[in-house]
C-alpha cells in the first residue's frame, strides 16, 4: 500500500519503498478461482487464497502492469479488497 507515486516507482528511488505490487494484487482479484485479499497491517499484507473469489473485481484490463498511480490512490480500497485483522479471522 505505497503512500506515494515515489513509494511505487520501479526502479526504486525511495528509502521507504513498497513498489508496485498492489498491480499483481489487483490482477489476481479478477481471476474468479483466487480469493485475494491484503490486510491492512504493516504496509499492506497480501493474502492468496486457492478457493473461489468471494468478490470478484471485474476490471477491463488486458495488462495490469501498465495502471498507472493514480488508478491505485482513487480505488485502492475497491483494488486491494481491503480487509483488518480481525475481518481476516474470520475470511480465513
Amino acid at each position: 500500500m505505497p503512500e506515494s507515486c515515489v513509494r511505487q516507482t520501479v526502479p526504486r528511488c525511495s528509502r521507504v519503498w513498497n513498489g508496485d505490487v498492489w498491480k499483481n494484487i489487483v490482477e489476481t482479484r479478477t481471476d474468479k478461482n483466487l480469493d485475494t485479499y491484503v490486510c491492512m497491517a504493516d504496509h499492506g499484507i497480501g493474502i492468496i487464497l486457492k478457493r473461489k473469489n468471494r468478490n470478484l473485481l471485474s476490471l477491463n484490463v488486458k495488462n495490469f502492469n501498465k495502471l498507472k498511480f493514480k488508478d491505485f490512490y482513487y480505488n485502492y480500497k475497491n483494488y486491494l479488497n481491503l480487509v483488518t485483522k480481525k475481518d481476516l479471522e474470520n475470511i480465513i
